[in-house]
């Protein structure tokens, strides 16, 4: 299948319970871009949040969440 315009998602998440940018938040990235249909992700610890881009016909935001959620953060949609 190919990457349209169409077919891709935003997703801006507040993440809470990280401690570091190393660790926590660039760990966050490095898991979610190792899952099928995540474009980008770039999580920023300073400011707790997520952005991610993706092909809702890979994944789903709420699969998203769960991802993260099972690392030990909370999130929530902005």
């Amino acid at each position: 299948m190919e990457k349209t315009e169409e077919n891709m998602t935003s997703l801006h998440l507040r993440v809470e319970g990280m401690s570091c940018q190393a660790g926590c938040a660039d760990g966050i990235d490095r898991m979610l871009k190792q899952q099928e249909g995540i474009v980008k992700s770039k999580t920023t610890f300073n400011v707790s949040t997520s952005d991610i881009v993706f092909d809702k016909r890979k994944i789903s935001a709420e699969q998203i969440v769960r991802l993260i959620e099972a690392r030990g953060f909370s999130t929530k949609k902005d």
